[in-house]
Parts: structure tokens; C-alpha cells; sequence
């Protein structure tokens, strides 16, 4: 997403902040569209695994690791302050290893 004024056409610091601020945005529509596109493959590769108690077990782990990555980012860009953000993007990172790990 690109804004739709060039800081040459209005010689505006504003519109500079504009164009990085769309940069920002966009770069956290893809960043969303591909923890989307993880937690669809996770999903589907956990319904591949075979039915019983450790496969049971497994699945409900590597689901809840997998889905709450791209929850837990979406959270993290509705931080109140530095330090929350900081902190929420921490639990992205322990999901994600515990998803790797599952």
C-alpha cells in the first residue's frame, strides 16, 4: 500500500511520514497474511496426524503453539507502550519455538 502522495508532489514532511507510515502498514499486512497462511498449514498437518493419545496430545499442542503466534502479534501491534509491545513480541517468539519444537 503506497500513499497516494509523493513528498516531490507536495514538498510536505507530512507526506514523507505518510509514505513510511504506509511502508509500516504494509509490511504488517504481509507479516499478518503469513502467520495466517502458518497457522492454515499447521492446522492442516495436525489433522494428518494419527488418532489416539499421543497423537491427540500432539496435535492439541502444536495447534495451540502454531495459532497463537499470529494471535499473539496481532496483540503485539495493539500495544499500550514499548515495554508491552516488547513483551507481547517476546510471547510470539516462545510460541513460535514451542511450535518448533512440537
Amino acid at each position: 500500500m503506497a500513499s497516494p502522495f509523493s513528498p516531490a508532489e507536495c514538498g510536505d514532511r507530512n507526506c514523507e511520514i505518510a509514505n513510511a507510515n504506509c511502508e509500516l502498514i504494509d509490511g504488517q499486512v504481509r507479516v499478518r497474511e503469513a502467520n495466517k497462511a502458518v497457522a492454515l498449514r499447521i492446522i492442516r498437518f495436525a489433522a494428518t496426524l494419527p488418532a489416539g493419545r499421543i497423537g491427540d496430545v500432539i496435535r492439541y499442542q502444536l495447534v495451540k503453539a502454531g495459532t497463537s503466534v499470529g494471535a499473539n502479534y496481532r496483540e503485539a501491534n495493539r500495544a499500550e507502550s514499548r515495554n508491552d509491545f516488547i513483551h507481547k513480541i517476546a510471547l510470539v517468539e516462545k510460541e513460535g519455538s514451542e511450535c518448533q519444537y512440537w
